[in-house]
């Protein structure tokens, strides 16, 4: 790879934007603007989708996470909403993440890899979330993807959800917390696939503030995505924590704390763009010297 790696490219787009607001992509039906239920399902998710990818480019976003499951959920139709809206945010210059929890090992870990990473995937997104359990060789042929073209990998390391305590609070061998173990390997993966480091960040949940500094300090030149922050009650603190050394190096995912202020709104198009500027707000207010 030549270019700048992910993690470069991620500082260089929220310095230009000026926040590390990622816009949340779901659309669940029920969650959907009012006006658009005359729609067919493919079609409303069509209309959302577009017009949250407009929303975040009008209000100033770095970029969207657009969240495959509701797509697949709507069969064919859906599959191709998902990779259109991927596009049209990709052509406004937004940072783009594929938000698929993916992961297998060999040929099919390497399809996966193809579906979402590189100039050729059908799905092609700057970065895709990708679940650690089936260890290095699940992993790896994400890593050699997403390198070729600074693409990234986003490990779920420590999720937002509170049932996520069930796994990753469990104590290894060694005495670590799974979570913590997972952490600690994540640099020898990084070596076993022959990538830049600035390849592979981490997903960590906003709501996990006594497990931030340590997490941070752990992966120092990781992107940190930081889910749960607004309706998850995710905390300034945690975020604070999460920074790099330079004050950067994070993402922050809101996506039902900006649908929520379009569901019911005479202008629904409209009330998104304010939703995502009062998040921006919000993230200056809980990130003030980022």
């Amino acid at each position: 790879m030549a270019g700048p790696t992910f993690a470069e490219r991620v500082r260089q787009a929220v310095r230009g934007s000026g926040t590390p607001l990622i816009v949340g992509i779901d659309p669940a039906p029920e969650e959907l603007p009012a006006q658009t239920a005359s729609l067919a399902p493919a079609d409303r998710a069509r209309v959302y989708g577009l017009a949250a990818v407009e929303a975040a480019r009008t209000g100033g976003a770095t970029g969207v996470k657009v969240q495959a499951a509701f797509f697949e959920a709507l069969g064919p139709e859906g599959l191709n909403v998902f990779a259109e809206v991927l596009r049209a945010a990709r052509g406004m210059g937004l940072l783009t993440i594929a938000d698929v929890k993916r992961s297998d090992v060999g040929h099919t870990a390497k399809a996966y890899a193809r579906a979402y990473l590189g100039p050729e995937a059908p799905f092609r997104a700057d970065a895709v979330t990708v679940t650690p359990y089936v260890g290095s060789d699940g992993v790896r042929p994400f890593l050699e993807a997403a390198a070729r073209d600074g693409s990234g990998v986003l490990i779920l390391v420590r999720t937002s959800n509170v049932g996520g305590n069930e796994v990753q609070q469990l104590i290894a061998d060694d005495g670590a917390r799974v979570f913590e173990r997972v952490a600690a390997l994540l640099p020898s993966w990084i070596r076993i696939a022959g990538v830049p480091p600035g390849t592979l960040g981490v997903v960590i949940g906003a709501t996990q503030s006594a497990d931030a500094a340590r997490l941070r300090a752990a992966l120092p030149d990781s992107v940190i995505l930081a889910p749960g922050f607004g309706a998850q009650g995710g905390e300034a603190v945690a975020l604070q924590a999460l920074l790099d050394d330079r004050g950067g190096g994070l993402l922050v995912p809101v996506s039902r704390g900006i649908s929520q202020a379009c569901r019911d709104a005479r202008d629904w198009r409209q009330a998104l763009v304010e939703g995502v500027t009062e998040t921006k707000r919000q993230l200056r207010v809980a990130l003030p010297s980022s």
